[in-house]
């Protein structure tokens, strides 16, 4: 059983005993050992101390990204609840998890001025030279979750087309690290592709592009072979200013092999392999494409995830891409005729 007083009554009936004149407050202070805060008064120290850390951290990291992260965060924007919640619970904590993501930003920004010949560095080895801990970047970790919270904000402020999202996918958190010249996995992040040569950055012929090629092989190209490169551009209209300097890309590995099955010879067509997704290695390629001004023509599904893999491509190239005959496709559809002129 319990019983309710309001603080009215009890201060009433404290007057009328022989500690009439202590005031509740100090009643209370005498009971508990310590001082007692009101309500409005936790709420200010409580806003004080949030205020107070931010600062010491914007002083410490004056980095451009780290300001923009620290600021979307003391003003709780979106997604930054949890952050605030850690320092209710574990204030000293979440300084040395800060501390560990603002020292990131703040050598990711030097990075990006200075790119290595490379133009990517693996998550774990960045990790272990900014922290000195591998795994201090994971993504099962808070303080890897920080982070990939903190890349996005940049990302939104740099470019008003990006979105940032409470969850992200694998792939998408795999583009996001690649905007800032970190890999998760650069072998096994490739991607599908014919009829396409390729040098690097010095301009020198990449020669098992070019075997490739004259073999009529299909490549799987990982991300490391990727990064190094100067150009890819379409084989076939290579010194060729009567043919359209254009690279179709297809949503799934079915299509890609049939259409491929209607070109007999060894020369293949200029065709990019989505596999149901847009890894990073795909969109490297596609960078890469589109910097040579090559018309990106795409051709997918016509479901939810074939619209928004064309929607994806329209954004990232609007002056590149041409939208194809994005429906349901079967293989009995396939005319490798309607989509690229006839193989020599």
């Amino acid at each position: 059983m319990s019983v309710t007083v309001s603080v009215s009554s009890f201060i009433e009936a404290l007057n009328k005993t022989k500690y009439a004149g202590i005031g509740f407050k100090e009643l209370l202070e005498g009971y508990a050992g310590r001082d007692v805060l009101t309500r409005a008064e936790e709420l200010e120290d409580r806003s004080n101390r949030k205020t107070s850390f931010f600062q010491n951290l914007a002083e410490k990291h004056s980095s451009p990204h780290g300001r923009l992260w620290l600021e979307h965060v003391r003003m709780a924007g979106p997604d930054t609840r949890g952050l605030h919640l850690a320092f209710e619970k574990h204030p000293d904590v979440l300084a040395g998890q800060l501390e560990n993501v603002l020292a990131a930003l703040s050598r990711l920004g030097r990075m990006r001025q200075a790119r290595e010949p490379f133009g990517y560095m693996r998550l774990p080895v960045f990790a272990e030279q900014t922290v000195g801990d591998p795994h201090g970047f994971d993504l099962d970790t808070e303080q890897g979750r920080y982070l990939i919270a903190a890349l996005q904000v940049i990302k939104s402020h740099e470019d008003q087309k990006y979105t940032a999202k409470s969850r992200l996918s694998a792939e998408e958190v795999t583009e996001l690290f690649g905007c800032f010249g970190i890999v998760r996995d650069e072998l096994l992040n490739f991607v599908t592709c014919s009829g396409l040569l390729a040098a690097g950055e010095d301009g020198t012929s990449k020669a098992w592009w070019r075997a490739a090629w004259d073999e009529g092989a299909v490549l799987n190209v990982p991300l490391r072979e990727l990064a190094g490169l100067g150009a890819v551009v379409p084989a076939g209209s290579l010194g060729r200013v009567d043919l359209p300097k254009t690279v179709f890309v297809v949503e799934n590995s079915g299509v890609f092999s049939e259409i491929l099955a209607g070109f007999g010879g060894t020369r293949l067509p200029p065709l990019v392999c989505a596999n149901g997704r847009f890894k990073l290695a795909c969109l490297l390629l596609l960078d890469k494409l589109a910097a040579e001004g090559i018309a990106i023509h795409y051709s997918g599904d016509f479901d939810p995830e074939g619209l928004q893999l064309a929607h994806q491509l329209l954004r990232r190239y609007p002056d590149r891409l041409v939208p194809g005959a994005t429906r349901s496709t079967t293989m009995n559809d396939v005319s490798p005729g309607c989509l690229f002129p006839s193989p020599a």
